[in-house]
C-alpha cells in the first residue's frame, strides 16, 4: 500500500518513527525527508506523490493547521484526490 506522510516539522521524529514502522510493514511510504530529490519541483513531486497514494496520514498539531503552513497545501492536494476523506483520530 502507498501511504503520503504529512507532518509538520516539530513532530519529525514522531513522523520518522510512524513511517519506519510503516515500512517494517512492507508499505511504501512517502516521508517528504527522503522521498524529494535535490532539484526536483516540490509542489510537482508531492502532488504527485499524494495522486498515487492509497491513503494519507496526516499528523494533526497547532503547528500543522496554522496559516501558511506547507501542510495545509498537502491537505488541498489531498482533497482534490479524495473530496469526502475519511477520518480518524486518535492521541
Amino acid at each position: 500500500m502507498r501511504i503520503f506522510l504529512s507532518f509538520p516539522s516539530e513532530l519529525e521524529s514522531q513522523a520518522d518513527s510512524i513511517a519506519q514502522s510503516l515500512r517494517n510493514c512492507d508499505h511504501d511510504v512517502f516521508f517528504s525527508h527522503d522521498g524529494l530529490p535535490p532539484g526536483d519541483s516540490f509542489d510537482a513531486r508531492v502532488e504527485k506523490a499524494i495522486e498515487s497514494s492509497d491513503f494519507m496520514v496526516f499528523l494533526i498539531s497547532p503547528g500543522s493547521v496554522t496559516r501558511g503552513r506547507y501542510t495545509l497545501s498537502e491537505l488541498a492536494f489531498a482533497r482534490n484526490k479524495w473530496p469526502n476523506p475519511s477520518i480518524a483520530c486518535c492521541r
